[in-house]
């Protein structure tokens, strides 16, 4: 029942609906404060004491906090163990409020997002990539041209299959884009990347392959990977009319999975 939250429970589930993958580090004076399940979750990690406040339900909220000088050091310790933080700071001076103060999320922390050099663990490169296409054809279209597909075992470049891959490192600016047409190739080229981070397309196409199981898969709705909001963000983002001067002319699916990673 919300009406026997106080007011501050009732912004926190409100901002935390917003962001539901995420663990919430809503600000609150000094401290970062993670409630409910995201309590009970930060708090076996980080090795912190688990308190409560206010009621929910008739029962005290789960509660853990951290001081938000040693922020960076919490952050890491939840994304290496594979989550993604939502920081929520206060938006304005708590002295001057009249009521309950103004918060909202300023950053989505992910293994893939980390920028600052302190964030890099041995400053290594840190790759986020993401994956489109698959194959072009049905099925039964493909076993029925089978035996026209295939030459000393390789099946043949632009058949009936191929993908865009774009990578990118947030602390360098370093941003590449190709096309391969097999599935091996894509997956060996993930592999001399090895990136923290690929995001691929809500489709059962790219979800359910085991050869991506070695990585952290964020699933994004279709949108994202919409072809024509591709070309406009990136040619948006890099100030041109056109994507020729890039090579990219030809390769749709790499538009589109770069349009996707810088989305």
């Amino acid at each position: 029942n919300m009406n026997q939250l106080t007011p501050m429970l009732k912004q926190y589930l409100g901002i935390k609906g917003e962001y539901p993958d995420t663990i919430l580090f809503f600000r609150m004076g000094d401290f970062y404060e993670m409630f409910f399940d995201d309590a009970r979750t930060a708090s076996k990690i980080l090795g912190i004491t688990l308190t409560s406040r206010g009621t929910f339900n008739g029962a005290k909220a789960p509660m853990c906090g951290i001081p938000h000088h040693a922020l960076k050091s919490y952050i890491m310790k939840l994304v290496n163990g594979g989550w993604k933080v939502a920081i929520c700071e206060q938006t304005e001076d708590p002295k001057s409020s009249k009521g309950i103060v103004k918060r909202e999320v300023i950053r989505v922390v992910t293994p893939g997002s980390i920028t600052d050099e302190q964030e890099v663990e041995g400053k290594r490169n840190l790759y986020m990539a993401a994956i489109s296409g698959g194959p072009m054809r049905s099925a039964s279209t493909v076993r029925n041209e089978q035996t026209r597909d295939f030459k000393d075992g390789q099946r043949q470049l632009g058949r009936d299959e191929i993908y865009g891959l774009a990578h990118m490192d947030l602390s360098t600016g370093e941003f590449r884009v190709t096309e391969v047409r097999l599935w091996n190739e894509l997956i060996n080229e993930l592999g001399r990347i090895d990136p923290a981070e690929v995001l691929i397309v809500e489709n059962e196409r790219l979800s359910g392959r085991k050869e991506l199981s070695n990585y952290r898969i964020e699933i994004v709705k279709k949108d994202v990977f919409d072809p024509q909001r591709a070309k406009t963000l990136l040619t948006e983002q890099f100030g041109v009319s056109s994507l020729s001067g890039f090579g990219l002319q030809d390769m749709p699916q790499g538009i589109i999975s770069a349009g996707a990673l810088i989305r």
